[in-house]
């Protein structure tokens, strides 16, 4: 199982542009960029040895034709269609999700009941009891402000445009203070969501998060360092 880090600028949506979001990365100038679909800036096998795995150049895989998506800010494979990706906005939107194809049609927007959406970050999608599942993480905090964070989960829609449902609202905070994460993951093997700080130092923490057994607050600890700067994005490969 690998863990993948990456960092890449985000750019607002441009009216002479069809909008976009790359399936593990982020958007530049609304295309989608594609192909390890990141720039790798940290690469980690969570095994009984280190694996150091080559990726081939980024390419752009499509431009997004839904203008509503204006600052793609997480971006999901699908775990029920190996051709469809979720993605949603940053700050200032509603909770929803928007789903595409790999030719960037708009297929759907799912909204989530339930949720709410303060600064959504990152999205992560992963396979538990034959169940798909999103999740969605509320984890902004520019200011180092917030004293709580939050990660939705839902279960992926079969249908792109029906509404989904909150199946579980994870409330957490990390154990030394304030920090803004913008990279989220879920290892199923481990049953812990993974968090990487997004800050200007070349050194940034990670954070893993127990699956919680009750609602109550959980509490995300450091697990790692990394040589990498401004993380935006995090995906662990199903395998």
């Amino acid at each position: 199982m690998n863990l993948r880090f990456g960092s890449a600028s985000k750019f607002r949506w441009h009216p002479r542009w069809p909008g976009c979001a790359g399936a593990g990365c982020s958007i530049a100038s609304s295309s989608i960029v594609c192909a390890g679909l990141w720039w790798m800036l940290g690469l980690v096998a969570l095994a009984t040895e280190n694996v150091v795995i080559s990726y081939q150049p980024a390419a752009q895989l499509c431009e997004l034709q839904q203008e509503k998506i204006r600052e793609s800010s997480g971006l999901a494979t699908s775990r029920r269609n190996s051709e469809r990706f979720w993605t949603h906005n940053d700050r200032g939107d509603e909770p929803r999700l928007f789903a595409f194809g790999m030719d960037g049609q708009h297929l759907g927007t799912s909204h989530v009941i339930g949720a709410e959406a303060a600064d959504w970050e990152d999205l992560a999608s992963f396979v538990a009891a034959d169940e798909a599942y999103l999740a969605i993480g509320d984890l902004g905090d520019n200011d180092l402000s917030r004293a709580q964070y939050t990660i939705y989960v839902v279960k992926e829609p079969v249908n792109p445009k029906k509404d989904s449902s909150v199946e579980r609202q994870i409330d957490f905070r990390y154990e030394d203070g304030s920090h803004d994460c913008e990279a989220l993951g879920f290892d199923v093997l481990r049953g812990e969501f993974l968090l990487a700080e997004k800050c200007k130092a070349p050194r940034c923490r990670v954070y893993a998060l127990p699956w919680p057994r009750r609602s109550e607050e959980g509490v995300a600890k450091m697990i790692a360092i990394i040589d990498a700067e401004f993380v935006t994005a995090m995906d662990i490969s199903a395998d």
